[in-house]
Formats: C-alpha cells, sequence, structure tokens
C-alpha cells in the first residue's frame, strides 16, 4: 500500500504528444513471466525477502544493518 499521489501532468505538459506504450496489465504479464521463469513461488514472493520494511527490519535484528540502514562492516555477500 502506497501513502502518496503521483502526477503526471509535468510529462503531459512538457510532452503533449507523448502516448504510453506499456500498459500496466503488460507490465504484469512480463513480472509473472519472469518470475515464473524463474521458479519464483508465490511463498518467496510473500516472504520477508521481497517485502521492503520486513526485510530492513530482518537486516537489522541480524546486526547486518545500523540504525541508519548502513550495512555494518564488513559488507555482508550478496545472496
Amino acid at each position: 500500500m502506497r501513502t502518496y499521489r503521483v502526477s503526471c501532468e509535468k510529462l503531459a505538459s512538457t510532452l503533449p504528444d507523448a502516448r504510453p506504450r506499456w500498459t500496466v496489465a503488460a507490465g504484469i504479464e512480463e513480472l509473472r513471466d519472469a518470475f515464473a521463469a524463474r521458479g519464483l513461488t508465490r511463498e518467496e514472493l510473500e516472504g520477508p525477502r521481497f517485502q521492503r520494511i520486513r526485510r530492513v527490519r530482518a537486516l537489522q535484528d541480524e546486526g547486518r544493518l545500523d540504525e541508519r540502514l548502513r550495512w555494518r562492516e564488513p559488507v555482508p555477500a550478496r545472496a
């Protein structure tokens, strides 16, 4: 859930003839296909790794991020 609104007024006034070539539906399909191609399951997607706030809290609880959200030394290897 987002707590902000986005306005595209500047884009429309700057580039009045611009028309999007991509739709929300096309983006959803692209994500679905990419997740399926990599074997990502719904359970993994809904888990803490892919939910930013939960992931940040988990990294802080593990002592890998400090209170300013900076990596503690040594920088951990990516999984």
